[in-house]
């Protein structure tokens, strides 16, 4: 697992997945300054009410972006994945974390 504080003031990515109407892969690149305060880390965005605070069960998913993938995702030294969706009316949202980004109408829109 990568050190949060390694990846304090350094670019990082959130690699966000989720799935067209028919049914196909869709992704969008978040992109930010980490800011590690020894405990918690956040994706700060401009505005600033566009960052958020990374959960500390995500914390694991961090790890270091390889050169050929870099400017793909906006110059990132560090990423992490996680999955999005619609919530269904039964599901528990309790379970879910809300962001409060918006999905871009363009992968160029995200950085």
């Amino acid at each position: 697992m990568i050190d949060p504080s390694t990846t304090n003031g350094k670019r990082i990515a959130m690699i966000a997945w989720a799935k067209k109407g028919d049914g196909e892969d869709d992704v969008a690149v978040f992109s930010g300054i980490a800011d590690w305060d020894g405990r918690k880390l956040i994706l700060r965005r401009q505005p600033d009410s566009a960052s958020f605070m990374i959960p500390d069960e995500w914390l694991s998913r961090l790890k270091p972006v390889d050169d050929e993938l870099r400017m793909m995702l906006f110059d990132a030294e560090y990423c992490f994945s996680v999955s999005v969706g619609v919530l269904d009316t039964e599901e528990d949202s309790v379970v879910f974390r809300k962001t409060g980004l918006k999905w871009p109408s363009s992968n160029k829109d995200a950085g």
